[in-house]
């Protein structure tokens, strides 16, 4: 028999399931759109940058896709400080609707053949608007999960911001190898590679509907003052040891995700060789990968702390990711790029699912979403979002196949010294519960 409080503690659950689903649906359309940039570069690169060689061409392409993050500090400080002010539900409304504009001229900006340069001046924009939103969405998202989380389940909660990002990626490359499946080359070189922008046009209505039903959290109910925007200014610049140490810490995280995800595509079928359709056939399995070990790396950091599980896992990951591409460029094929990918993604599932948590809990309460907003869109800039363009030229200058994997050994060493840093036994972390989080 069904008792009152059986039943209430069932319609918390469902309520706080519905949370998720909500605000993560908005980010699962923000991270759609900027994957589709990546995944499709090299017909992006024919239709909008035009170049002497395909390797001028793609630097031109991947460079505007890197400029997107180069907006994202920008965007963290102007919408962090906007949410930290106003509230997680107008803010995270604000953001998606920025996005959805950046994808929108994106999808429907004629090529260079027909409007010459303003063909690329105006997806630049796109990007740029699509950078601007991402600066904040992930740290509203973040910090949102993190405040409607049970108690000792943060790092599980947080880890469907992540999560959600999987499933952008398996429907993307899914799309894009259904478009190899059943156009010809020509074809999708032609116009099939915009009908995924479409679709993710198509989408924007729904994702508004879902997202104008988010409550704001009882965090921020709870809060006896909100502050401004210049007082939000202060308190970084105050905290701005903070903010870097939180910057090095998601190094590893989107170095490692733009190289298994957006770079993948380009790199199994320029620099490896292999078909499109291999290539999108592996990001699919890399997203599902991702989704399993995302929230079991976010449970586990909730049961023996976040500092093991950061520090253990950039370790491995900066001593194996040279080798383990190294040992792929001898011998391309499928199965190998699978492998390695497949390793890698187990590496960013499970430290992410730490890292998440652990960037939320070093950050002042008054300035969780600029804060968090601020160090991941920093670390995006310097090193994820330029991961593709930096294994380009390092590939092109060193002749050397397998160089990505040096870069993503530094971004490791990065989240290791940073994971270092924050969990010092002299400097316990802000907020953090010193049990679970290894403090």
């Amino acid at each position: 028999m069904t008792t009152p409080s059986t039943a209430a503690d069932g319609g918390r659950r469902a309520s706080r399931l519905g949370a998720v689903l909500r605000v993560t649906s908005g980010n699962f359309l923000e991270q759609f759109d900027f994957f589709l940039f990546g995944f499709y570069a090299t017909h992006i690169a024919r239709v909008f940058f035009p170049a002497a060689s395909e390797f001028a061409s793609l630097m031109q392409t991947f460079a505007v896709f890197g400029a997107g993050f180069l907006m994202r500090p920008l965007g963290a400080i102007v919408l962090g400080a906007y949410i930290d002010e106003v509230g997680r539900r107008k803010g995270l409304i604000v953001t998606l609707a920025i996005m959805a504009s950046g994808t929108l001229l994106i999808a429907f900006v004629p090529g260079y053949d027909s409007i010459g340069l303003l063909a690329p001046a105006l997806v630049l924009i796109g990007r740029l608007l699509q950078g601007f939103s991402a600066g904040a969405e992930l740290g509203g998202v973040s910090v949102y999960l993190s405040e409607i989380a049970t108690p000792g389940r943060k790092g599980f909660y947080t880890s469907w911001q992540s999560g959600s990002q999987q499933v952008a990626v398996v429907l993307a490359a899914l799309l894009g190898y259904g478009l190899n499946q059943s156009l010809d080359a020509a074809e999708v070189a032609a116009w099939g590679w915009r009908v995924p922008f479409f679709v993710g046009c198509m989408i924007v209505p729904f994702i508004f509907f879902l997202r104008r039903s988010l409550t704001e959290t009882a965090a921020f109910q709870a809060q006896r003052h909100h502050p401004t925007t210049a007082e939000v200014f202060r308190t970084m610049r105050a905290n701005w040891r903070l903010v870097i140490a939180g910057m090095l810490l998601s190094s590893m995280t989107t170095s490692t995700f733009y190289l298994i995800t957006v770079y993948t595509p380009t790199f199994g079928k320029t620099v490896l060789h292999l078909s499109t359709a291999e290539s999108l056939l592996v990001t699919v399995f890399v997203g599902l990968s991702n989704f399993v070990w995302l929230p079991v790396g976010g449970t586990l950091s909730d049961r023996f702390g976040r500092k093991p599980l950061l520090v253990g896992v950039a370790f491995v990951a900066m001593l194996t990711a040279y080798p383990a591409l190294h040992w792929l460029a001898q011998a391309p094929s499928f199965d190998r790029l699978l492998a390695v990918l497949l390793l890698l993604s187990s590496y960013f599932g499970l430290y992410n699912g730490a890292m998440v948590a652990a960037l939320t809990e070093v950050m002042p309460a008054q300035v969780r979403v600029v804060g968090f907003s601020l160090a991941f869109s920093l670390a995006t800039a310097v090193f994820g979002g330029f991961t593709p363009a930096i294994s380009t030229w390092l590939i092109e200058t060193t002749g050397d196949k397998a160089a990505p994997g040096a870069w993503l050994s530094v971004a490791a060493l990065c989240g290791l010294s940073a994971a270092l840093f924050l969990y010092r036994r002299s400097a316990p972390v802000i907020g953090a519960d010193p049990v679970r989080n290894g403090a």
